[in-house]
């Protein structure tokens, strides 16, 4: 873990000193693992921009080989065992405390044959109101066993456990579309977790925004997912100045740190005078999660407008440096210095992807 700290400061290491941003962009070269939603879907891509900004670069290694695990440390934690969902609490607006929490997000589960699929909640587009009933409907219940529910946004919800538990909990992307059997709770208090869920299952069974959604035949929460627990502890740390997010964690990592956090949309505030900026665009990655593949050309080709506009401010020396990190171990420098280099030829997107 102390190696992977230190790899993080490759890039971090200038920014006392120049104007830079320093973008996060998980799922710029394909999913994590597992196949494209859809094959030969960066094929015909025109991004001039991206590309002589890849082709031209410093590279160097980073800690991390997916979002967790890249950002956390550009915070000063450490990506093993966090408590992601303690942190993406404070990001979404939740006091921070020193209780145990979880995501628990909204998930159906849906019978198949001998097995139990799940699929997340943000594809049944629930309201808030609805998140509202089953959060009253769960806190009513399991009151006397100190468990509580959150519903902080409609389709990101937080369960406080009233101890810390020994359970190995993986993330609700991980399980999404898929078998629960080899992913149910694990350690010593995982029998506990898989009653609470079972008991969660049958209660939503019953709630008012399942009855209505049944009767009108559409899809119902029918229980939630938990995973990332832990508690709030070492206070995050950073050179940054500010950021610009809509990502939950990545705000609340902001938040914790003392530092503004602003839309990753609100351009009209970019840099601002200050000399290290993390932008972090989590767009291309939701739509490798939702196997969307036309989600993930919009979002490719949003991103290529805004690498020609970073283009310009690097030229024009409103910012010195660029650093793109794509979430996978490795870290993109690009500066006045790098767009010369006419010698080094653009690839195509594709060409990172397979590298």
């Amino acid at each position: 873990m102390e190696q992977s700290q230190a790899d993080a400061g490759v890039a971090l290491s200038d920014m006392s000193s120049q104007s830079s941003i320093h973008l996060l962009l998980p799922g710029l070269f394909g999913p994590q693992s597992g196949p494209w939603p859809e094959p030969d879907m960066v094929q015909g891509l025109s991004l001039p921009h991206l590309q002589k900004m890849l082709g031209r670069s410093s590279r160097s290694s980073v800690a991390g080989d997916d979002f967790h695990s890249t950002l956390l440390p550009l915070f000063g934690l450490p990506a093993e065992k966090a408590p992601i969902g303690a942190l993406c609490r404070v990001g979404d607006g939740g006091r921070a405390d020193d209780e145990y929490w979880l995501r628990a997000d909204p998930v159906y589960f849906r019978a198949d044959r001998d097995r139990l699929l799940l699929f997340e909640g943000r594809f049944l587009d629930i309201s808030q109101l609805e998140a509202d009933e089953y959060i009253t409907l769960f806190n009513q219940y399991f009151a006397d066993d100190g468990w509580r529910l959150e519903a902080l946004e409609r389709d990101r919800w937080y369960l406080r456990a009233p101890e810390m538990p020994e359970v190995k909990l993986p993330q609700v992307n991980d399980v999404s579309g898929r078998n629960i059997d080899p992913f149910l709770p694990r350690g010593a208090d995982g029998g506990p977790f898989f009653q609470l869920m079972n008991e969660t299952q049958m209660l939503f069974h019953q709630a008012n925004p399942t009855q209505q959604r049944n009767a009108k035949g559409i899809i119902a929460v029918n229980g939630f997912w938990p995973w990332g627990g832990g508690q709030l502890g070492d206070i995050p740390h950073t050179q940054f100045q500010a950021l610009y997010s809509d990502e939950p964690l990545s705000k609340g990592l902001a938040k914790l740190a003392l530092i503004p956090s602003m839309r990753f949309d609100d351009e009209a505030k970019l840099q601002d005078g200050k000399r290290a900026v993390l932008w972090v665009d989590s767009s291309l990655q939701q739509a490798l999660l939702t196997a969307d593949g036309t989600f993930w050309r919009e979002a490719i080709a949003a991103a290529e407008v805004r690498f020609g506009q970073l283009m310009q401010k690097i030229q024009s020396k409103e910012i010195e440096s660029l650093f793109i990190y794509p979430c996978n171990g490795r870290c993109f420098r690009v500066d006045r210095s790098a767009l010369r280099r006419f010698w080094r030829r653009s690839r195509p997107l594709a060409d990172w992807i397979v590298k």
